[in-house]
């Protein structure tokens, strides 16, 4: 069958397409903890590469398994549904498959949460460092004087 052949190297493609993100968000992991700022702009630009080649290969594997879900006569077009009704030949193929998108999403999930943690971190001690600095205007509009204390911008003007 064709189209089922069709779909798992397509499958095999966005397998590809997933552990080179993955291998993208490490990489930036590396260049935030060690402030590589130039390195960090370059994997951004590699990311939105990566989601643009992400959302191509997604439209073509949505229109193929429901090519093969029509063709099997299978309950949905997901990768189990296919799996249940494929035929002997390609249902270890397919399980293979499915075990690989399920141990690379988990890694892609545990490398975006140490991202999100480094980036919240970041942000908060370049604030407080701000802060300290005097950098940061006070963010309250009590009319006290006394909690309105005049940060070094508004010092330097």
């Amino acid at each position: 069958m064709a189209s089922i052949n069709t779909l798992k190297e397509l499958l095999r493609s966005q397998l590809s397409l997933y552990a080179d993100v993955q291998d993208t968000l490490t990489k930036e992991k590396n260049a935030i903890v060690t402030w590589d700022f130039s390195e960090t702009n370059t994997l951004l630009a590699k990311k939105e590469k990566l989601i643009h080649k992400e959302k191509l290969l997604e439209e073509a594997r949505k229109s193929l398994a429901d090519r093969v879900k029509n063709e099997l006569n299978a309950k949905d077009s997901t990768l189990s549904s296919i799996i249940e009704v494929a035929p002997d030949e390609d249902r270890e193929e397919l399980i293979d498959i499915k075990g690989q998108f399920e141990k690379i999403v988990v890694g892609i999930n545990n490398e975006s949460i140490a991202l999100k943690m480094l980036y919240s971190t970041n942000v908060k001690v370049m604030n407080d460092l701000y802060t300290q600095l005097g950098i940061l205007s006070c963010n309250t509009y009590d009319k006290k004087k006394s909690n309105n204390a005049t940060s070094s911008v508004h010092i330097i003007g």
